[in-house]
């Protein structure tokens, strides 16, 4: 055994990044994912359980992702400090890591009259961010540490999460996140849960290794075949435990050793742990009897409750008991299916019972403490007794008092009866009187109800309608349901409750157009075809497409547009056969000379790996878990390697001819593998033995294993598909398919309604889709040139890809079984958009400064400027177009030259553009709180309004021109008389910022929506509040009223646009695709086209049918025609 051998295992301090005995667990993959995504993340756990070493690992994979990393180790900083010292502690450690150390320690030094935290918070904002362009995520290590120094640091976890509630308010603070790990629970650190982070971060569990990561030192151990059978037992005695692993394995590993069974670790276990000597030698077992015996907690209760444990009994876990915690942070116990139990055998038999006999105080003072104990209880109980007959002669007096007073009001009942039979006969002698007076007040009475009737009638016939909106609300979404299932039939059956044949037609909108032309219309999204593909596979979103082929170079398809992807690190050369990993990070592919290729999908690395003499790889499997690869080879060989180190895990050779497909089952545990040798195994692959093996008549050209793991579908040569029960290794059903050998098969995904148990057969010119339950014929695509070589299923179950062997891929829509036509309604490279008064060109901006026209009817470009990336806005005759510049510039465009007129500057930061009804002025909002107004013959400024004090996003004109609106982050909506350029009133009632005002076409009501996740309704003449429309989850960005002015558009930071009925506030559809934040609407004139543009680069198209094509799709008599 070589010294590398023992290098290969560390047992003291931080492993390296690249170290070799470094194990992958579920909790580095969380951790990153958290912070990526900004999430405030801690890990508290006991020693040794590889915090610090994760902490390297995480850190230097979002260094190279581009992010500023900072560890802080505040046992560097020191203890005996007063709260400035430590403050400035952190904060010089920040700057020698971020290179900002000057920078910092003069902000300290100018900023003295703040308190230490507000300082240190504040150098962060002022000084850290603004250096440090890109995401900024900070390590804080050894976080207990903060329970030894000598003042509160509550203030410092408030700071903490104070950065979090800013996140809303402050876009620069979104790039920040902070780490803490340590040796302590959420409520050691900090007491008060109304300032704690820890309730709004993520915990990141450290679990102990599993018995198939044990595995993956088997390379640091001598290379025998029983190397696996003593990682078993290693594993039996530390049950993963990190440090107790490698200190193990690391022993195994010396060149001294002698350690060749089981038996022999047992052995070594009583040398290195079990012995009197070895337990006061060992670091790991020195902490856990330290952090036992002198934790803060009753000690006699921590240890009776640790031989609960010890024996087995139900201990429940609970985050709030301290001796539960003081546990699991010792070690000594862990959490499994909510109860605490033994971490290991080696814990178990080191502190044994024995041990907490031998440590557990006096006992003569427990049973003295135990008898007073069982006194107290003696005395309170002769107590309550006492005070319980004293209640009782209480309750005595009582109700002798209350039976006297009963008594007394009798009596006096008595003669308040005699009084009252006087005042009925003097009553009596002036009822005649009051007849007369009867008879009036009844007619008056009449009177009233037949006004009341009226009054109900009315109230009747308005509650029918709003009954009648509600239900047309609920259809709306319940058809936008159905839609997204793919059930359009009951999408039509929905809508044909307001067709215009029917009682109810005037209620549509746009959002029933908008549907009925998605339900009825033609229009989906196809790939391009790409010459020499054979294969086809989608990517784990279903976003992207992969295509391989004998001589064809891997290529990457955007599965909604066709358009060819470029690969993370340029050609990845030719290959056979390509597929995803299930979450989408590799890409592996196999060429004709039997090498594989795993492409890193996030970083562009590559892997290698490499047969000895196999030959040509002819099918790729992933595991469900993503971490294991399986290949089928041109030499009979099935080989299984490991995506994370790139080793080959087992070979095997029982087939006699080459092996075609390969599939893991979807709990990853079984591997099947077809063959020429007619024949298909099943294998265990993790044990490395054949389960079974399946006859196949003829040559095998694919398996493939249902959703649910129960049956393997088996076809090849002959055009025969044959379905197997695994459980009972028998054939359920075989049916003849194709008359031309079947080339490949496909299951539809679980949980898809509309496709669910289908199976895709590939034979000759057609792909069949079969029911896998019955083996009954659902539907036939036939529209092929060529042989189909290869099939997939999208993951949502809805489309079907199919490889021709001509080179063509073809996606179809599984519910029509129709091919998906080309589809243009989304404009990609842009994010602000204008529509065209006639509602025939549009216009978009991106931030490549960019501005593009094109053709509203048919999305295609017509022109492209340079000059432009924010706001746009047509003129009222449409010959000219505004552009928002982040230069400070407003450039004006001539629509029928293309060329620019003219430019404005000086305006500060432009966010907001709009025309007057009759085009001879224009409004510019800028980020110096000011609205501009432009005369647009001259192009000379007429007036500055200056009343807001923030920002300026939005401004409007009302459709008769007398009246702007503006919309502002200092919370307000200001209204301004053009006449006299004097503010008319303010609308105050948002509380955050205003991002959007938009007038009704009838200039009465006025829409201003905000940050606060409201869009408010006002009315314009009298300022006062109508409505306030809630839904979205996020910041409302934009609002638009539809031309007729039923209809108001929303759109927010929740990536969705929602259609809301004016009159009363209902919901009436919400349309998402965006991926990110959506900030700009427009509406064509007719209404009949609605646009949005998003961050996420992106113009989409919600185009609604017009009555013209709605009329040809009707049967005279009113109802759907079905198509031929």
């Amino acid at each position: 055994m070589s010294s590398l051998a023992t290098e290969f295992f560390v047992t003291g301090g931080t492993l390296r990044r690249d170290a070799a005995c470094y194990v992958v667990r579920q909790s580095d993959e969380e951790l990153l994912a958290g912070l990526r995504q900004g999430r405030f993340c801690y890990v508290l756990t006991s020693r040794q359980m590889g915090k610090s070493s994760l902490t390297v690992r995480a850190a230097a994979q979002l260094r190279e992702e581009g992010c500023g990393v900072v560890i802080l180790d505040l046992t560097a900083i020191g203890q005996n400090l007063n709260a400035e010292q430590w403050y400035r502690g952190l904060l010089e450690q920040m700057g020698v890591q971020l290179e900002l150390e000057e920078e910092l320690i003069e902000f300290w030094r100018s900023s003295k009259e703040l308190g230490a935290m507000q300082r240190w918070m504040r150098a962060i904002r002022e000084v850290v961010l603004p250096h440090y362009p890109g995401p900024v995520v900070v390590f804080i290590d050894e976080i207990d540490a903060v329970l030894s120094l000598p003042f509160s640091t509550d203030e410092f976890f408030a700071a903490i999460r104070e950065f979090y509630n800013r996140r809303t308010e402050d876009e620069e603070i979104q790039r920040l996140t902070f780490c803490l790990l340590g040796v302590a629970s959420p409520s050691d650190l900090i007491r008060d849960a109304r300032t704690t982070p820890f309730n709004v971060g993520q915990r990141i569990e450290l679990h102990d290794f599993t018995e198939a990561e044990t595995a993956q030192f088997a390379p640091g151990l001598p290379a025998e075949e029983n190397s696996t059978r003593l990682l078993k037992r290693i594993h039996y005695w530390t049950n993963g435990h990190p440090y107790l692993t490698q200190r193990l394995c690391q022993a195994l590993a010396t060149p001294q050793s002698e350690i060749r069974n089981p038996k022999s670790v047992d052995r070594l276990c009583e040398d290195l742990f079990f012995s009197l000597r070895a337990q006061e030698r060992d670091d790991n077992l020195l902490f856990v009897r330290e952090r036992m015996l002198h934790s803060e907690v009753d000690l006699p209760a921590l240890l009776h409750k640790y031989e609960q444990v010890l024996r087995g009994k139900r201990v429940f876990d609970d985050e709030a008991d301290p001796l539960g915690s003081a546990l699991r942070l010792s070690g000594i116990a862990k959490v499994e299916a909510g109860r605490l139990r033994s971490r290991n055998r080696i814990y178990s038999k080191v502190f044994n019972r024995e041990w907490i006999n031998a440590n557990m105080p006096d006992a003569e003072q427990r049973r003295q403490r135990a008898a007073f104990r069982r006194g107290l209880v003696r005395a309170t109980a002769v107590a309550a007794v006492i005070v319980a007959a004293m209640a009782w002669l209480v309750f005595l007096a009582l109700q002798q008092r209350n039976l006297a007073k009963e008594e007394t009001r009798r009596a006096e009942a008595a003669l308040a009866d005699a009084r009252q039979q006087r005042a009925n006969a003097e009553a009596q002698q002036i009822e005649a009187g009051l007849q007369r007076q009867l008879a009036l007040e009844q007619k008056t009475l009449a009177e009233q109800k037949q006004a009341e009737a009226e009054e109900q009638r009315n109230r009747a016939l308005e509650q029918e309608e709003d009954n009648r909106w509600l239900l047309y609300a609920s259809r709306m979404n319940l058809a936008q349901q159905a839609l997204a299932e793919n059930n359009f039939g009951r999408v039509r059956e929905l809508l044909m409750n307001y067709a215009p044949t029917t009682d109810y037609a005037a209620m549509r909108g746009f959002e029933w157009h908008h549907l009925w032309r998605l339900c009825c219309g033609t229009t989906f999204a196809q790939p391009a075809t790409t010459r020499g593909a054979l294969s086809v596979a989608y990517s784990p979103d279903g976003k992207r497409l992969v295509t391989s082929g004998r001589r064809q170079a891997v290529k990457i398809l955007d599965a909604e547009t066709g358009r060819e992807l470029r690969l993370p690190n340029g050609d990845f050369g030719q290959a056979y056969t390509a597929v995803y990993s299930p979450d989408g990070l590799w890409l592996a592919a196999a060429d004709q000379n039997g090498v594989i290729k795993l492409l890193n999908t996030l970083t562009g690395g590559q892997k290698f790996l490499r047969q000895n003499q196999s030959g040509m790889i002819l099918s790729l499997a992933f595991s469900p878990d993503g971490q294991t690869l399986a290949s089928g080879n041109f030499d009979g060989t099935v080989r299984v390697w490991s995506v994370a180190f790139g080793q080959e895990l087992a070979v095997f050779r029982d087939h006699s001819k080459r092996v075609k497909s390969v599939a893991f089952s979807p709990d990853g545990k079984t591997l099947a593998s077809g063959s020429y040798d007619e024949t298909v195994k099943v294998w265990d692959w993790f044990r490395r033995e054949l389960l079974f093996s399946l006859p196949y008549p003829r040559l095998v050209n694919c398996v493939a294993f249902s959703p649910d793991g129960k049956l393997l579908a088996i076809g090849g040569w002959g055009g025969r598909v044959s379905l197997w029960e695994l459980a009972t290794r028998t054939e359920a059903q075989s049916w003849d398919a194709h008359a031309e050998n079947i080339t490949s098969l496909s299951f539809s995904p679980a949980g898809n309604r509309l496709a669910r148990n289908l199976i895709a057969s590939a034979g000759g010119r057609t792909v069949k889709l079969w029911n896998a339950e019955s083996g009954l014929l659902v539907g036939e695509l036939t529209k092929f040139t060529e042989n189909a070589s290869s099939v997939a299923f999208s993951p949502n179950g809805t489309n079907l890809a199919v490889a021709s062997i001509d080179g063509s891929i073809s996606l179809w829509d599984i519910a029509t079984q129709q091919q998906l036509k080309a589809s243009k309604d989304i404009l990609k490279d842009a994010w602000s958009v204008a529509i065209s008064p006639d509602s025939k060109l549009l216009a978009t901006g991106y931030k490549r400064n960019s501005i593009k026209l094109w053709d509203a009817a048919t999305s295609d470009q017509i022109a492209e400027f340079v000059g432009g990336d924010g706001s746009l806005a047509f003129s009222p005759d449409g010959m000219k177009l505004v552009s928002a510049s982040s230069k400070q510039t407003v450039t004006v465009w001539d629509i029928a030259s293309r060329k620019e007129i003219l430019t404005l500057t000086g305006l500060g930061r432009v966010h907001a553009l709009a025309f007057s009804p009759d085009g001879k002025t224009l409004a510019v909002g800028s980020a110096d709180h000011t609205v501009r107004l432009f005369d647009t013959v001259k192009w000379r400024q007429l007036t500055v309004l200056q009343k807001h004090t923030d920002i300026v996003w939005s401004v409007a004109f009302s459709p008769d021109g007398k009246t702007l609106a503006s919309a502002s982050s200092d919370k307000t909506v200001m209204l301004w008389d053009l006449a006299t350029s004097q503010l008319l009133n303010t609308l105050s009632e948002h509380t955050g910022t205003v991002n959007y005002v938009a007038f009704s076409p009838d200039g009465k009501l006025l829409a201003s929506a905000s940050a606060d996740r409201s869009t408010q309704l006002w009315e314009v003449a009298t300022g006062k509040l109508l409505k306030t429309f809630q839904g979205h989850a996020n910041a409302v960005m934009a609002a638009r009223f539809s031309p007729d002015g039923k209809r108001l558009v929303t759109a927010g930071r929740d990536n969705l646009i929602k259609i809301l009925d004016v009159n009363r506030g209902l919901e009436l559809l919400s349309l998402n695709g965006h991926q990110k934040e959506v900030w700009s609407l427009a509406f064509s004139a007719d209404g009949r086209l609605l646009a949005s543009g998003s961050y996420d680069g992106t113009v989409r198209l919600w185009r609604a049918a017009t009555d013209a094509e709605i009329s040809g799709q009707l049967s005279p008599t009113g109802k759907l025609a079905r198509s031929k």
